[in-house]
């Protein structure tokens, strides 16, 4: 064979001898981040490129035909020699089966991406999310996934004690009354709220509580917050009664 010549000719130990020129089976693969620490050096003798790795030389690029036995070919094309791929070699180490290896190596490169197992109710939050979205006037729009038979209960004597409480602050400053008005009147242009018709209040609604919050930032100091784990008498929340879904990220 070619790396019988190789050795033979040049009295250099390879990372690897074959019977013939053909690699039927392949031991272990080596990743890109291990390089620096298997390859040590390339060198040149006669014609042939090595590389010295910790396992021995390593034979890279093209390989002159002289090397090859004539009369093994695969078609009309002479054998190639195994060891021109650098990343293939054969360590006596123990392995899994090469099956389990490659698929660790798929896992590895494609974590985030891979489908994951969801629960019962992160299934549920997907599925509403499908049946429920939609996209109209350039904007998307999506119903709140919430629990099976799972509703907050009444909150309005709690939202409207907040309310005052908040509005006792706007009496004593002015400038913070007509900040927090200017953030409201921006989400009823953008169609972020809408005033609900009387017809259509219910004593049996949720509502929102909110307050503002000031954060040192040059472009935003004032923030309007909606507490949705504000609890009602039933002591449910609206963060509660909503499926969680699945986690988006990885930690």
């Amino acid at each position: 064979s070619a790396a019988n010549q190789l050795k033979s000719t040049y009295d250099c130990k390879l990372a690897d001898t074959y019977d013939n020129d053909y690699v039927n089976n392949i031991q272990v693969m080596l990743g890109a981040e291990y390089f620096h620490e298997f390859a040590e050096e390339f060198t040149r003798i006669g014609d042939i490129n090595l590389l010295r790795t910790a396992a021995g030389y390593s034979v890279v690029g093209k390989i002159p035909h002289h090397y090859f036995d004539q009369n093994q070919t695969r078609g009309s094309q002479p054998a190639q020699l195994a060891l021109q791929s650098i990343s293939i070699h054969r360590l006596n180490i123990d392995i899994d089966p090469l099956e389990d290896q490659l698929q660790n190596l798929w896992k590895l490169d494609t974590i985030g991406i891979v489908p994951e197992k969801f629960t019962t109710y992160e299934q549920a939050a997907i599925n509403q999310f499908h049946e429920t979205v939609t996209y109209d006037d350039n904007k998307y729009a999506v119903q709140f996934p919430f629990k099976p038979e799972s509703f907050p209960g009444r909150n309005e004597t709690t939202v409207f004690a907040t309310l005052m409480s908040l509005n006792n602050k706007f009496k004593n400053d002015a400038s913070l009354h007509a900040a927090y008005c200017q953030i409201f009147d921006t989400y009823f242009e953008n169609d972020f709220i809408e005033e609900v018709p009387h017809a259509e209040i219910s004593n049996t609604a949720y509502y929102l509580p909110h307050h503002c919050v000031f954060k040192d930032s040059t472009t935003t100091k004032l923030r309007v917050v909606f507490d949705a784990s504000s609890k009602s008498p039933n002591g449910k929340s609206l963060n509660d009664c909503l499926l969680l879904g699945p986690r988006l990220q990885d930690d």
